[in-house]
């Protein structure tokens, strides 16, 4: 655990010269604004189009599930459907082998079963800029684009009080609009955090999005300032939107390791969420 603070205390430290040099562009790109005013409304739409396009001087690329071990306590789980495997007693053994340091119920595992990542989704973001120019981030939005009865299924979660790996931001999917809400080390709502990229400075921003009542697809996007203007771009699941499910509706299992994997169910779970820490 302490290993992780002092990385996050590292990811949150103010990066001073990079800082005033985003703030002094951001400046400067004021006085032009108010300056060429009327002179850019016409051709504003054309501009916010190529912000926003291929040319875009923010690259965002999300990370794929198995590549980084999500911040908090539950970490990334999945939900099972009965329909596939009634319960973990169910599962063929072979899928259990292996060592503590390996969760045999991963995301190789999820893709053979059908199940669908649990409450909350961790989302791994990076972003990099195209060019040397800093980058700033604005703010990072989710939009539902369906909902459908949460899965009646099983879940299992090795859980742990861990700090924060980089930086993350809340997004509630439950909300009429959602929005992701960064946070500090202990987990309260950061507000003053700025983030801003160049080619070499990549950022790193882990979503966890979360709902207590649906299975719900989304994407997300992020909104930021240029050196030649504020765009934003759209992110999902390569094509695909991002899916979600709440657990709520599903029998939980707690995770452990003793001489090989062992389910525990957990009854207090059942209808009131994970609960670990």
């Amino acid at each position: 655990m302490a290993s992780r603070q002092t990385a996050a205390s590292k990811l949150f430290a103010t990066r001073g010269r990079k800082i005033a040099a985003a703030i002094t562009a951001a400046f400067l790109a004021s006085i032009g604004a108010g300056i060429g005013a009327r002179a850019l409304t016409g051709a504003e739409s054309v501009t916010k189009n190529a912000l926003s396009g291929p040319k875009a001087p923010l690259q965002v690329r999300p990370m794929a599930p198995g590549t980084f071990f999500a911040s908090g306590p539950i970490g990334q789980y999945y939900v099972v459907p009965k329909s596939e495997v009634s319960s973990p007693s169910d599962l063929d053994p072979a899928e259990l082998r292996g060592d503590s340091k390996t969760n045999p119920l991963n995301f190789a595992f999820a893709q053979r079963h059908n199940a669908v990542e649990g409450s909350p989704q961790a989302v791994r973001l990076q972003l990099r800029a195209r060019g040397d120019e800093p980058v700033t981030i604005n703010a990072i939005k989710a939009h539902v684009v369906g909902r459908a009865a949460p899965i009646k299924g099983w879940y299992a979660v090795s859980g742990g009080c861990g700090g924060l790996e980089t930086h993350v931001a809340m997004v509630d999917l439950d909300s009429p609009q959602p929005e992701a809400h960064f946070q500090d080390e202990l987990g309260a709502a950061n507000k003053n955090i700025t983030l801003f990229v160049t080619r070499t400075d990549i950022e790193q921003i882990e979503l966890q999005a979360s709902t207590r009542k649906a299975m719900v697809d989304w994407t997300a996007e992020v909104f930021y300032s240029g050196p030649d203007g504020d765009g934003s771009l759209t992110v999902d699941n390569d094509g695909r939107p991002f899916r979600v499910t709440t657990e709520t509706a599903s029998d939980g299992y707690e995770l452990t390791f003793f001489e090989g994997w062992q389910f525990q169910r957990e009854h207090s779970w059942d209808g009131n969420g994970i609960s670990v820490c």
